[in-house]
């Protein structure tokens, strides 16, 4: 797979706060911005984010992830350094998810462990859907699997800034938001992620989603939660539940209780509890009493 840096100059201040050397791939005629940290040779791990956000949002828990995985991280078209077509037709659960599919292929990847966030879910989880015989693992953090309430409030909110800090529960820095808005500076940005939000609630959408929910009811791959409790986009216990019950393989949900919807952001180290968990030593059970003849 060919690839080049991307074009987009961040400020010095972000690309300090991201230094991942992401680089561009060609995927579905557009342009896909990757970073990828750690050895080649490890188990891959690969990130996905939601809306609004790009790569900017897993910056705290790749390097520590990175000592044990290959990480990638994509940013899906129209976000972040990626591509960001205004037009609608670029837009689809089904496109999206092919261009995801069209990157692990071309990555060369085999076997991996999915963690996905936000509208990051229903993306890699068509994927997973196609190809379930390369899921190792996945983790679910503040996702879903069928249509978003269309009432939300938060969606219906004025401006991305305003959005963010809500998504976030209100505890976000404000050079944490900078990181977040500095690829909407680009022409088209803006445009792209309300065609993105669109098609998220769009009817094609939802009869994708009931067709991705019925392929994965024979995932064998253990599914694991991890949900912020102060989301206000996903509010109340029934949306972590309605993804356990989805799975034939799923663990109780996760509660970080500091969290809102941007786990990643709000406590990335209960994340990375989770992650990491696989390589941690587990107690070993205590032996037999020994009798200590004197």
């Amino acid at each position: 797979m060919t690839s080049q840096p991307s074009p987009l100059r961040l400020p010095p201040e972000i690309a300090a706060g991201y230094p991942f050397n992401p680089q561009r791939v060609a995927t579905g005629g557009e342009w896909m911005s990757v970073a990828e940290a750690g050895d080649t040779a490890a188990p891959a791990l690969l990130l996905v984010h939601g809306w609004p956000a790009w790569g900017w949002l897993w910056r705290k828990v790749i390097p520590e992830a990175a000592g044990k995985f290959r990480v990638i991280v994509p940013d899906m078209v129209g976000f972040g350094l990626s591509a960001k077509p205004p037009l609608s037709s670029h837009h689809s659960l089904e496109r999206h998810t092919a261009n995801l599919e069209e990157l692990i292929g071309g990555l060369g990847v085999g076997r991996l462990t999915l963690v996905l966030h936000g509208s990051g879910g229903p993306i890699g989880l068509g994927w997973a859907a196609r190809h379930p015989e390369q899921v190792h693992r996945v983790v679910l953090v503040n996702t879903w699997l069928t249509p978003l309430p269309p009432a939300s409030w938060l969606m219906r909110l004025p401006g991305i800034e305003g959005r963010l800090r809500r998504l976030s529960g209100g505890m976000m820095h404000e050079s944490a938001m900078l990181g977040y808005l500095a690829p909407l500076r680009e022409h088209g940005a803006r445009q792209s992620l309300r065609e993105f939000e669109r098609m998220m609630r769009s009817p094609e959408t939802e009869r994708t989603l009931a067709q991705i929910a019925n392929r994965l009811k024979e995932l064998r791959a253990p599914v694991e939660i991890v949900w912020g409790k102060q989301d206000r986009l996903l509010p109340g216990p029934v949306p972590p539940y309605m993804l356990r019950d989805a799975f034939p393989n799923a663990s109780e949900p996760r509660w970080v209780a500091e969290a809102g919807h941007l786990v990643p952001e709000d406590a990335p180290e209960a994340l990375l509890e989770v992650l990491m968990a696989p390589f941690r030593p587990r107690p070993t059970k205590a032996g037999p009493l020994l009798r200590v003849l004197g």
